[in-house]
């Protein structure tokens, strides 16, 4: 099985959404998956552009950036993990640039082409009611449901405004959503 991880959080190896997903990928491979991680808030990934190439050429974007290598590791593997910190609201700026270029998937055959894939969410927040960002973070799952992947955790870690501060309870719950992708 091979996993994919989408990091998007411009706080880096020390963000608490980074540590989440590592975490996660990393029980993940214990039990025998490969994992790949890409961390989006370093590549340069441009907007949709909405014109509709993608629907015209068989899923193929017609901007050549960061997403090409992300789109086909998306095709190949098995399922996704996709980790934000939400600031204010909303899944990050880049990462909302990623959901939006996977209109390159909507109204294709994209299960029939690449197999059924699972995906999970991962967010962070320094709120500490972790249902605050429920609208976000379900919009965002409805989205990989729409072309085609299964959800299986969509998760919030709250409490979280400084970085590096996982509690022991979550770094449980993001290894569980590892291993639940098994």
């Amino acid at each position: 099985m091979k996993i994919i991880g989408i990091a998007s959080s411009p706080r880096g190896e020390a963000s608490n959404s980074t540590i989440a997903l590592k975490t996660a990928l990393d029980a993940a491979e214990a039990k025998g998956a490969e994992v790949e991680i890409f961390n989006i808030a370093e590549m340069e990934i441009s907007d949709c552009h909405g014109d509709n190439y993608c629907k015209a050429h068989g899923d193929e974007c017609a901007i050549k950036d960061g997403m090409d290598p992300i789109y086909e590791a998306i095709k190949e593997c098995d399922a996704l993990v996709l980790a934000s910190p939400i600031y204010f609201f909303d899944l990050t700026a880049r990462t909302r640039a990623f959901i939006d270029r996977l209109y390159a998937f909507y109204m294709t055959p994209f299960t029939e082409n690449y197999g059924a894939k699972k995906f999970s969410l991962i967010t962070t927040q320094g709120m500490p009611d972790e249902s605050a960002f429920k609208a976000a973070m379900d919009l965002a799952a409805q989205a990989f449901a729409t072309i085609g992947f299964e959800v299986v955790d969509v998760e919030a870690f709250g409490d979280g405004n400084q970085p590096n501060s996982l509690t022991d309870e979550q770094v449980e719950k993001a290894k569980k959503i590892g291993e639940n992708l098994l």
